[in-house]
C-alpha cells in the first residue's frame, strides 16, 4: 500500500457517506465531495464561504461553547447540529470534531446527515401523541367507575377484594401518567410546548405532587419528609409542568426505594454568586429556587447519569421500572423551558438525589403570544 497517491485518499474520501471538512479558524482548507452534496455549495464556494455560515444560529453557539469547554479535553468531540444549506434549508447533523495531529491549528469535522432518523422520529412521537390522546378518554371513564365503586362498597367488601380496587385505582393513574407524558413529549418534539406562567408557591407544587401518588407511596410505606421554609417567594412558572417535573422525581424517588424507607424533597433560595448557580447554566436573575428530591434506594451507576435524561432511556435499573424512559427526559426539557437546569447526585448502594435550579422571575406575565 506503500507510495500511494494523494488522488487516491481524496478519491475514498469522497465516496464516504460522511461530509468531511478541515477547518482553520473560520476557513475551510479542504472537504470532500459529500460535504458539497450536502450543503448545496461548489468546491469554491466552500472555500471562501466562511465555516460558522454552514451552522444554525443555535447551533453555532453549542458548537462555539463545546469547543471553548473542551480545548483540553479528550477529543473527539461528539454533538449533534443543524447543518445549513445553500437555500437555507436546516438538515440535522451528527458531527464528530477531532484536531489534525500534524498541524494543531486544524480541526476535522466529520458531518453525518441524520435528518431522515430525526423525521422518523418525530412522526413515532407523533403517532404515540394520538393514541396517547385516544387512551386517555377510556382512562377517564374507568378511573371514575373505580371511585364509585370503592365509595360504595367500602364497608361492604372484604379487605382484599377493596385492596383490588385500590390496585386498579393505582394501575390507572399510572397509564394517565404515561400517556400524559407521550403527550408532552409529542409536543416538545414539535416544538409546541411553551411555559404558561402564573403565581403559585413551591409548597402548593409539592403537595399536588404527593396527592396524585398517595395510593403508591402508601402501599410502599414510604416517608415523604418535606424540607421547605415558610419563608420561600412565591414562582413565576407553569404550575403543570412544575407539577409534571415533581410528580416524574417523586415517582422515581418511591419507585426504586425500599418499602419503609424515606423520601426528601428539600427546597432552598440561592443567590446569583452561589457557587451551585456560577457552575450551572441558567438564565440571569438574582435569586434561584433550587429543589431537591433525595431517595435512598441502589443508586445510579456513573456512566449512566447524563444517559438517564434522553428520551426512552432507562438505565441499568430498567428491570426495576414499569414506565417507557420518558418521565426524566421531559423534566429536563421542562426544567430547560423555565431557563433552569437539572442534574443528579448519586453514589452506587447510596441513593440518589436530583437537583433542579430555576431563576425567580417578576413579575409573572405570559409568554407573547400564548
Amino acid at each position: 500500500m506503500k507510495g500511494l497517491s494523494a488522488e487516491f485518499y481524496k478519491e475514498i474520501l469522497d465516496l464516504t457517506v460522511d461530509g468531511v471538512a478541515i477547518v482553520e479558524g473560520d476557513k475551510i482548507v479542504f472537504h470532500n465531495r459529500r460535504l458539497e452534496e450536502m450543503t448545496g455549495y461548489d468546491d469554491s464556494e466552500l472555500l471562501n464561504i466562511d465555516f460558522t455560515r454552514l451552522f444554525s444560529e443555535g447551533s453555532l453557539s453549542v458548537l462555539n461553547s463545546a469547543l471553548n469547554e473542551l480545548k483540553i479535553a479528550t477529543f473527539p468531540l461528539h454533538l449533534e447540529v443543524n447543518l445549513l444549506t445553500k437555500t437555507n434549508r436546516e438538515l440535522a447533523c451528527e458531527v464528530w470534531v477531532c484536531p489534525w495531529k500534524k498541524d494543531k491549528g486544524k480541526l476535522i469535522f466529520y458531518f453525518r446527515d441524520i435528518t431522515f432518523w430525526k423525521e422518523m422520529e418525530k412522526g413515532q412521537a407523533e403517532i404515540l401523541g394520538k393514541i396517547s390522546h385516544e387512551i386517555l378518554s377510556p382512562l377517564t371513564t374507568i378511573k371514575e367507575a373505580i371511585n364509585i365503586l370503592k365509595e360504595k362498597a367500602v364497608d361492604k367488601l372484604e379487605e382484599n377484594l377493596f385492596r383490588f380496587l385500590n390496585l386498579a385505582s393505582e394501575e390507572v393513574v399510572r397509564l394517565e401518567r404515561i400517556a400524559g407524558n407521550l403527550i408532552d413529549m409529542t409536543r416538545i418534539t414539535r416544538g409546541k410546548l411553551y411555559p404558561i406562567p402564573k403565581e403559585i408557591s413551591i409548597k402548593e407544587l409539592v403537595e399536588k405532587a404527593i396527592n396524585s401518588l398517595q395510593l403508591f407511596i402508601q402501599k410502599k410505606r414510604i416517608n415523604v419528609i418535606k424540607e421547605i421554609p415558610n419563608d420561600l417567594p412565591s414562582l413565576c412558572v407553569d404550575p403543570d409542568q412544575l407539577s409534571s417535573v415533581l410528580i416524574n422525581l417523586l415517582d422515581n424517588a418511591v419507585k426504586f426505594s425500599e418499602e419503609g424507607k424515606e423520601v426528601i424533597i428539600k427546597a432552598t433560595l440561592v443567590g446569583k454568586e452561589d457557587e451551585v448557580v456560577r457552575e450551572r447554566k441558567v438564565g440571569p436573575a438574582d435569586k434561584y429556587l433550587m429543589v431537591s428530591v433525595r431517595d435512598f434506594g441502589p443508586g445510579i451507576e456513573e456512566e449512566n447519569r447524563e444517559k438517564i435524561f434522553e428520551m426512552f432511556e432507562r438505565g441499568a435499573l430498567a428491570e426495576v421500572s414499569k414506565g417507557i424512559g420518558l418521565g426524566l427526559a421531559i423534566v429536563k426539557e421542562f426544567i430547560h423551558l423555565h431557563k433552569g437546569e437539572i442534574w443528579v447526585e448519586s453514589k452506587k448502594g447510596s441513593g440518589s438525589t436530583f437537583h433542579f435550579l430555576i431563576p425567580l422571575v417578576k413579575p409573572c406575565r405570559k409568554k407573547d403570544g400564548h
